[in-house]
C-alpha cells in the first residue's frame, strides 16, 4: 500500500466526519484540498470525495423538500412542530462508514417507551414521515438509518442549572428507555 493510499483514506475518513457532523470551516477550502488531489493524484482518487460533496448539497435540497411537504401535510407539521429534524442522505458506496448492525428494542420496552414519552414518539413520528416521503420522492431506492451517525440534543435541569448534552442517537434511547423504564416500573407498582 503506498503513502498516498493511506493519506487517502485518512483523509477520506476525517473529511466525513467533518461533513456528517458540520464541523467544516469552509467548503472552499475542502473543495479547494480535493481539487489539489485531484491535480496531483488523478481523478479516480477524488470520485469518492466529490460524490461526499454531492450527497451533501442533494441532503440540503432533500431538507427543504421535506420541510415543504410537512407544510402541505397539516398533520405531520403539527406533530413535528418543535422537532429540528434534518437528514442527510449518504451513497452508500461513496461514504467510508461501516454499516451497523441493526439495533433492536424488545416490543414490549418500544411500546412503553412511546407511550410514556411524548418526544421518543415524536422522534419515530419523524422517521416514519421520512421515510414516506423520501420514498415518493425516489421510488426503488432502498433508505437504511445510520443511528450511529445521528445525534440530538437532551436537555438536563440539576442544581438549577440546566444543561444541554448533545449525543448519539443510542445514547438518546437509552436514556428514553432508562427514564421511561423507571416510570412504567412505578407505575406499574402502584396498579397493583
Amino acid at each position: 500500500m503506498e503513502d498516498k493510499d493511506v493519506f487517502q483514506k485518512f483523509y477520506s475518513n476525517m473529511l466525513a466526519r467533518r461533513l456528517v457532523n458540520g464541523l467544516s470551516i469552509s467548503d472552499d477550502t475542502e473543495v479547494s484540498m480535493i481539487s489539489r488531489l485531484k491535480g496531483a493524484c488523478g481523478f479516480e482518487y477524488t470520485t469518492k470525495l466529490q460524490r461526499m460533496f454531492q450527497d451533501v448539497g442533494s441532503s440540503r435540497d432533500l431538507n427543504i423538500k421535506f420541510s415543504e411537504y410537512l407544510s402541505e401535510n397539516p398533520t405531520s407539521q403539527s406533530l413535528l412542530k418543535g422537532v429540528d429534524f434534518t437528514i442527510m442522505v449518504l451513497s452508500s458506496n461513496a461514504w467510508p462508514f461501516q454499516a451497523q448492525t441493526a439495533f433492536v428494542i424488545p416490543p414490549e420496552i418500544k411500546q412503553r417507551t412511546l407511550q410514556a414519552d411524548k418526544a421518543a414518539k415524536n422522534l419515530a413520528h419523524c422517521f416514519e414521515v421520512f421515510t414516506t416521503f423520501y420514498q415518493q420522492q425516489h421510488n426503488g431506492r432502498k433508505l437504511s438509518w445510520c443511528y450511529h451517525l445521528s445525534r440530538g440534543d437532551v436537555v438536563t435541569h440539576y442544581t438549577k442549572s440546566r444543561y444541554t448534552f448533545q449525543v448519539r442517537y443510542y445514547t438518546t434511547l437509552t436514556e428514553h428507555l432508562t427514564v421511561c423504564g423507571k416510570h412504567a416500573t412505578q407505575f406499574d407498582r402502584r396498579n397493583r
